[in-house]
């Protein structure tokens, strides 16, 4: 076996156009490979994804609830990647019983106890029914053991309708706070800031808030975020109004955690007064160094019905102004309500792009969006197979992948790995046989299979066959006829470059 250089006659007589897209083209996604199941678990509420374990690798943590609804709790879900685009039950990471909750409404992952580890907060607002009577959050915090342990019973004891959090730290004191966004019902508790005293033990904070959060009937916000929006460095609140409340708000921190309200921040809401601002994501949409917001709302009649996605460019101090028409083509609103906005780059040209997580309309998938590089999104198809989603680059691969999920008797966990061009295959050689030469090279992953070219003396190259694993045996060669072969990888993007070129000859 020789290697030997391929004649440039090869290049000119095989090239054909590459199916993969370019950086700033539409990413493809695989197939969906069902990864992880439980059994009677509940139908899913939400989920996200974080490092739990330490071991750089993204593992989900979801969140349940009865349906119908019920006075039933649930254990947090944990599920823990792998590395190799698979998860599996991480319930062995509780040192002993996993903390529940009742209707879980917001997933953070943070270090809250500051060994450097991911620990878990949700927000939960119990029994979402009369007379509404709330639920303790719930908190879960690493062990030396590198395991998880209730600690719920860090937090203040109350019982409040949380439909929202937001994790910073506040007052600049080196530990991440909270802010937990309760409406009315439960126990009354308003809207609070948490303060962490550094090992994931919190206690309420008076008088950072504006007073005029206490009144709930007039106030309430159904979404939060923590975004420095005036680049002074602390953390600012913004908040998402609900129906009862017509305009969302942003408050500003004055670098201590005491927060007041920003005149006029936010531009009036789309569909109605009475929308509701049900999801929240930051990003630099202009590459002015400015944190912008996509706002994701649905209406109030018909109650979580229907989604727009508004587009909040950041004026420079922490305002805001409403460019959806000039970001975002015409927007189909559907039924679902978009439940979570995602966003990533999932295309590798260094701009952020974002998809929508729709609930309510199971068959339901709102598109993916793409910056073209200019700060303006174009809709793609959403290839997530189970409403419920987000992205995490679940093989070390670099690129974002697809991980979705959804409940009820069964939760299944989906993963679509993204696709990218085949690397070229190595270790070619060819092994002369009696009656054939044979072919062996090395598999390349993602690769669905191979495509084997060969020439002979004035003969130009021709493709003689394809194979779905790492041999081929080319029974039509001649005895005493010296052959060039060279391979290629496929998938369902497109071809990988030829290796470079080996020979074989049947003896005479």
């Amino acid at each position: 076996m020789h290697s030997v250089r391929w004649v440039s006659l090869l290049v000119a007589a095989v090239a054909v156009p590459l199916a993969a897209a370019a950086p700033g083209g539409a990413p493809g996604f695989g197939p969906p490979n069902t990864v992880a199941t439980q059994t009677a678990v509940g139908s899913l509420t939400e989920m996200q994804t974080g490092d739990l374990n330490g071991d750089g690798v993204d593992d989900l943590v979801v969140t349940r609830i009865a349906y119908p609804i019920a006075l039933e709790t649930f254990p947090i879900g944990i599920y823990l990647g792998n590395g190799k685009g698979g998860f599996v039950d991480g319930s062995s990471m509780w040192d002993g019983p996993p903390a529940r909750t009742e209707h879980g409404r917001q997933i953070i992952i943070a270090d809250f106890n500051g060994d450097h580890r991911n620990d878990i907060f949700v927000a939960d607002h119990g029994y979402d029914g009369p007379p509404y009577p709330g639920h303790p959050n719930s908190l879960a915090l690493s062990t030396p053991a590198g395991r998880l342990v209730d600690a719920s019973g860090n937090m203040p004891p109350e019982s409040g309708f949380s439909h929202s959090a937001a994790a910073a730290d506040v007052n600049h004191d080196g530990s991440v706070d909270l802010y937990v966004g309760n409406i009315w019902g439960g126990d009354q508790t308003p809207p609070e800031i948490l303060l962490n005293d550094g090992t994931g033990h919190f206690s309420r904070a008076a008088g950072l808030l504006p007073p005029e959060l206490s009144d709930t009937a007039d106030y309430q916000y159904t979404r939060s975020l923590f975004v420095d929006v005036n680049g002074d460095g602390s953390p600012d609140l913004v908040l998402g109004a609900d129906n009862m409340t017509a305009d969302s708000a942003v408050l500003l921190n004055d670098g201590t955690g005491h927060f007041r309200f920003l005149k006029g921040a936010m531009p009036p809401k789309p569909f109605a007064p009475t929308a509701i601002l049900i999801s929240l994501a930051t990003l630099d949409i202009n590459g002015d160094g400015h944190p912008d917001l996509l706002a994701g709302f649905t209406r109030s009649d018909p109650f979580y019905s229907g989604r727009y996605i508004q587009v909040l460019v950041n004026t420079g101090g922490g305002t805001f102004r409403d460019e959806t028409a000039k970001r975002l083509p015409k927007q189909d609103d559907g039924v679902g309500w978009p439940e979570a906005i995602r966003v990533s780059d999932l295309n590798g040209d260094g701009h952020v792009d974002f998809a929508v997580s729709v609930n309510g309309a199971y068959d339901e998938r709102a598109p993916i969006y793409l910056d073209d590089g200019t700060g303006a999104y174009h809709p793609v198809q959403n290839p997530a197979s189970q409403p419920f989603f987000t992205f995490a680059d679940v093989n070390h691969d670099g690129r974002p992948d697809i991980v979705s999920a959804s409940g009820g008797t069964t939760e299944l966990v989906d993963v679509q790995l993204q696709l990218a061009l085949p690397a070229t295959p190595t270790g070619v050689h060819t092994t002369v046989l009696r009656d054939r030469i044979r072919l062996s090279w090395t598999a390349v992953p993602g690769a669905t299979g191979y495509e084997i070219w060969r020439s002979a003396p004035k003969q130009e190259p021709r493709r003689i066959g394809t194979s779905e694993v790492t041999r081929f045996d080319d029974l039509q060669a001649k005895r005493g006829v010296l052959y060039r072969y060279v391979v290629r990888a496929l998938n369902q993007l497109g071809r990988s470059a030829f290796t470079p070129a080996v020979t074989g000859r049947r003896h005479p």
